[in-house]
């Protein structure tokens, strides 16, 4: 495994697939497949990495969800758009708060995900 702190803006996660996140403490790890990795990120030029999103010192995480109605791949729309969170988080007195925004396709069951939105001090991509 590797893992490679930092480079956010290169990891390219439209086209991912997330699984169901974990917290321990104040650490978010969510499983990731289909990532792309782009600009000054150390591995650019890759695609189709599997690993985890991993976020250190979160104060919240919380995304917007729309289940597709029907099959995902020919959908006959979406269910209303519903808000989920992950944590509880303990509180942080760091000053140095990150909010990362993303979007991608959620696992099980198959809905889009229009924006995730986790503030936090750190992020790093752990790839298998």
């Amino acid at each position: 495994m590797t893992t490679i702190p930092g480079f956010f803006e290169d990891v390219h996660l439209t086209e991912s697939t997330f699984g169901k996140p974990t917290v321990t403490k104040d650490v978010l790890r969510i499983p990731v497949r289909g990532v792309s990795l782009v600009g000054e990120h150390p591995l650019a030029g890759t695609s189709d990495r599997h690993g985890w999103l991993v976020f250190g010192g979160v104060r919240e995480s919380r995304r917007h969800v729309c289940r597709y109605i029907g099959d995902p791949k020919t959908p006959q729309g979406f269910e209303p758009e519903r808000v989920e969170t992950d944590g509880p988080f303990p509180p942080d007195n760091a000053t140095i708060c990150h909010e990362f925004t993303f979007e991608g396709m959620w696992e099980d069951p198959p809905a889009w995900i229009g924006s995730w939105i986790i503030r936090a001090n750190t992020f790093a991509f752990e790839m298998l």
